[in-house]
């Protein structure tokens, strides 16, 4: 599937998925959307040590070891997904900064709760929240190219983190 933005001048922000197949672009059944975020706030997207530092100031994010372990947390804002949304999809697509040829095996978990606070330079302000009973393994080949964001920069599929999450009572 491929994104693309919507032609009838609706906001950037939400997208049509279309399927290609032999060339012929077909539009997605009724009511199938994708839904593009950025994290835009600093205090979005942090570094915690596993000291419980947490690191709010950096223009990136270390997946490998960074000093020491690490736990990332990535808050996304004004993202309304109706209750019992049924989720097909969902990714997380990374850019790279910096090149990096070590091996990482990460596990990904969303925040058990409707509305995320912001991060807070509190220690272990990433560790302390309440996880999903899900989790995804992804395990990313090493990050070779400055700038590069394709499929390798994108995260396994998360639908069941964030089937949880809008199935919450």
């Amino acid at each position: 599937t491929y994104s693309v933005s919507d032609v009838a001048g609706n906001s950037a922000s939400v997208t049509r998925t279309v399927i290609v197949s032999e060339n012929v672009i077909v539009p997605p059944p009724s009511g199938i959307q994708t839904l593009e975020k950025r994290v835009t706030n600093g205090n979005d997207d942090v570094e915690e040590n596993i000291d419980g530092y947490i690191y709010s100031t950096s223009s990136d994010l270390e997946f490998t070891i960074d000093s020491s372990q690490q736990t990332i947390g990535i808050r996304f804002t004004t993202l309304s997904i109706p209750k019992n949304a049924t989720i097909t999809n969902a990714y997380i697509q990374f850019q790279t900064d910096e090149v990096s040829s070590e091996v990482t095996n990460l596990t990904i978990s969303a925040e058990d709760t409707d509305n995320a606070l912001p991060f807070l330079d509190i220690s272990n302000n990433v560790t302390s929240r309440a996880l999903t009973a899900s989790s995804a393994s992804w395990n990313p080949p090493a990050w070779n190219v400055v700038g590069e964001k394709a499929l390798a920069q994108r995260t396994t599929n998360l639908s069941s983190l964030v089937q949880e999450v809008v199935s919450r009572a």
